[in-house]
């Protein structure tokens, strides 16, 4: 038995557990000062703002506030793209519900690309004159602005998709709405009773309009000039009731809905003119006219053959309807007769005077019926 060998050997095997137990040692430090990423809504403050993340894999957060003590009045607040929280970097995705609601402090607001969404009363009621929204954005949320009541100025980008219910309803100071080719959908209420503004610029992406999407808009103007394009699809019942200084409006010919009461109440409305050579329209609908006391003539489609309940009650200044029938100088057939709904027998014209007349448009002029 040759005990040097064994003594050696022990020795041997001593100094690399030895060396290991350094090795983990020196390394306890590094391991220690690992980042650890934070779980789905766990909160951070970096700098004035508050977050709460809001997709771990990814590492996405959305600002959820703003510190007490911060104070924007007079210097926009920049939202940053990226914050670094414990050595972990953060990229900002949403400004999350309720985020800056009713506060005081803020004017200008910039809004980074990378943000997609614009949650729930995010700036409800808040002291905001102008917004940035970026490019990046593809939905406004519900209420997002809705009672900003200064906000003079926003931009809103192609890239959204949707703006949602009541999104800018109450923003009083707004004097534009120009809505970018890209939009689809304008939910219900989401420009109702922005009273000072004087431009409504709609897209031919547009395929719905939600219930009293403009309804009241313009009141505090001297007149509300609407403008659509080819494109545009439907247009949602009340869209622009109670629009008083609304005076003319051109429908596009790619229009296949037009809802009840759409311009109830409009009692500057003189001129409307839904395009004609087009098929798509067959029914005015219950009160889309509706104390419409200035509306002094209409051109409508040949297409329609169904006037329903009130759909020109109380147009006491309606002096012509102009149909066109598409007719050849020597076609000698009748017109195709105007039916009503069961409900409408006695109502779509109450209150017009009866000494008004009805024109069809033939290829060589008009022929008066």
């Amino acid at each position: 038995m040759n005990t040097g060998n064994i003594v050696y050997t022990g020795k041997k095997l001593l100094s690399c557990f030895l060396a290991i137990i350094l090795i983990i040692l020196s390394c306890g430090d590094v391991w220690a000062d690992e980042p650890v990423a934070l779980a789905v809504g766990d909160k951070l403050t970096e700098g004035d703002l508050e977050y709460i993340v809001i997709d771990a894999d990814n590492m996405y957060v959305a600002v959820s506030g703003m510190d007490t003590g911060a104070d924007f009045s007079d210097k926009p607040l920049d939202i940053p793209a990226n914050i670094v929280h414990e050595g972990i970097t953060y990229s900002v995705t949403e400004i999350g519900a309720n985020a800056f609601n009713y506060c005081t402090k803020i004017s200008t607001v910039n809004i980074p690309y990378g943000v997609k969404s614009i949650g729930f009363s995010a700036f409800y009621e808040s002291s905001l004159t102008y917004v940035s929204i970026p490019e990046s954005v593809t939905t406004i949320g519900m209420h997002s602005f809705r009672s900003c009541k200064i906000l003079q100025n926003v931009t809103i980008p192609g890239s959204v998709e949707k703006i949602e219910m009541d999104a800018f309803e109450g923003c009083s100071s707004l004097t534009k709405i120009i809505i970018p080719e890209g939009v689809k959908e304008i939910a219900y209420g989401a420009f109702f009773d922005c009273t000072n503004v004087d431009t409504i610029s709609l897209p031919g992406s547009l395929e719905i309009m939600g219930f009293g999407v403009f309804g009241n808009c313009g009141n505090n103007t001297d007149e509300l000039t609407v403008t659509m394009k080819e494109g545009m699809k439907e247009i949602g019942a009340n869209a622009f009731g109670g629009c008083k200084k609304l005076k003319e409006i051109i429908i596009p010919s790619t229009v296949e809905i037009i809802e009840n009461s759409v311009f109830s109440k409009c009692i500057a409305l003189e001129n409307v003119i839904i395009i004609i050579r087009t098929e798509r329209i067959t029914q005015i609908e219950k009160n889309t006219f509706n104390d419409c006391e200035s509306l002094t003539s209409i051109e409508i489609p040949n297409s329609v053959t169904v006037f329903d309940e009130g759909a020109f009650s109380g147009c006491k200044s309606l002096r012509e309807m102009r149909i066109d029938v598409n007719v050849n100088r020597e076609d000698k057939n009748p017109v195709t007769d105007i039916s009503l709904t069961e409900e409408a027998k006695n109502h779509p014209f109450l209150g017009v005077p009866t000494d008004r007349k009805l024109v069809f448009l033939n290829s060589d002029g008009t022929k008066k019926l």
